[in-house]
């Protein structure tokens, strides 16, 4: 209040005022106005923006309660007491007199942290100790894009190479490039089959054989220059890409899968299993892959939407006519007409329509060319020709 009460009084004054002084005898008001490293609740962080946008911390001073005017409104006064004490109405007594005597500061700490108005600051730092979890793999569940998520692993791999250098100009702080994120990929991709595959990795960086009993057995694989696990086959000489003739290894219940399984279907407009499949073991292979791949996409809202099936209503009973024994043919009939149907007459051309009985029983059919659609030349004509209905 007392801020606004200033901006008001320094619009409507037309002298020039030099110095202002906000007095407050409540400590705790200073000690969030000069505070420099609490954060505090919304409440008193907008208040103190205010404070702070219009006026100084060093403008702002503390005044005892015994000498301030405004404790005999808020602890009230009789009338006889106003008389004798006309503070209220001209001010506390230090003010007209020189500067030195007025109360002179005091030594303000930082907010205590109990404060309720204080907010927790976060703490930022760094843990160093045993990783109990694929920090990776915790990375990547918390991710639905994978481009973001390559991007995000690969500031993270800058950070490390970068901290690791001493000299700054050594230090790389370009953005990122397409070799950048596919390192990243590579190091997800390793990190995802050393997880899932901590034997045959082992035993392939060993150069010893795969157990019997080794689900990759079959697969012939290997570990490339950049130590990711690969299929390995007879496709050596095939005018092929290096990833169609050995497509990368990765399990079927990793994030890493599914991003890339995501990332696959979203870019060919959803399609079926098979042909996703097809397009990802172009360069990927997954283990159990179709497994995989209808698991995923089981949960895309717009496959769902695909493969709702329309929802039959109940029908009504059959009419008591449908269900007559022993009527003969035609006994109970259904019309209908189609047309018009072009017919040629000599030289000139008409229009005929048919007439469609259906009996009702036996789902007997016969049908009754007609002139037109009026009931004289219809239906008396139909009926005089076709008494044996």
């Amino acid at each position: 209040m007392a801020l606004r009460l200033v901006k008001f009084i320094k619009s409507s004054l037309r002298i020039t005022i030099n110095q202002i002084f906000y007095w407050s005898d409540s400590k705790t008001v200073l000690q969030w106005i000069f505070s420099k490293t609490c954060l505090f609740q919304t409440f008193v962080a907008n208040r103190l923006s205010e404070i702070l946008e219009h006026s100084r911390p060093i403008e702002w001073r503390h005044v005892p309660g015994v000498k301030n005017p405004a404790d005999e409104c808020s602890r009230g006064l009789f009338p006889a007491e106003i008389m004798e004490n006309d503070r209220w109405l001209t001010g506390p007594a230090f003010l007209k007199q020189e500067e030195i005597t007025w109360p002179q500061p005091i030594k303000l700490t930082e907010p205590n942290e109990d404060d309720p108005e204080v907010s927790a600051t976060k703490w930022v730092g760094v843990l160093y100790g045993p990783a109990p979890e694929n920090r990776i793999r915790t990375l990547l569940d918390k991710y639905s894009d994978y481009g973001l998520a390559m991007r995000v692993v690969a500031w993270m791999l800058r950070f490390i190479s970068n901290s690791r250098l001493k000299s700054a100009k050594e230090r790389n702080g370009s953005s990122l490039n397409v070799k950048a994120i596919q390192q990243a990929s590579n190091r997800c991709i390793r990190s995802a089959q050393l997880e899932c595959y901590p034997e045959e990795m082992m035993a392939l960086e060993q150069n010893r054989l795969l157990k019997s009993s080794s689900r990759l057995l079959k697969l012939s694989p290997f570990i490339d220059k950049v130590g990711v696990l690969r299929v390995g086959g007879r496709l050596d000489y095939g005018p092929f890409p290096y990833d169609v003739k050995h497509p990368i290894i990765l399990p079927h219940e990793h994030p890493i899968t599914r991003l890339i399984v995501m990332r696959e279907h979203d870019l060919l407009a959803h399609p079926s299993a098979e042909r996703l499949l097809s397009s990802i073991r172009s360069r990927f292979w997954i283990i159990k892959g179709r497994v995989a791949i209808k698991r995923y996409l089981f949960k895309c809202l717009i496959c769902k939407r695909h493969r709702a099936m329309p929802c039959i209503p109940l029908m009504a009973p059959l009419p008591r006519h449908r269900l007559a024994p022993f009527q003969r043919p035609f006994t109970y009939v259904g019309l209908d007409f189609f047309g018009p149907c072009n017919i040629t007459i000599y030289r000139r051309k008409e229009k005929r329509y048919v007439l469609l009985f259906t009996c009702l029983n036996t789902r007997a059919v016969h049908l009754e060319v007609t002139a037109s659609l009026d009931l004289s030349s219809t239906y008396l004509n139909i009926f005089s020709k076709t008494r044996w209905l």
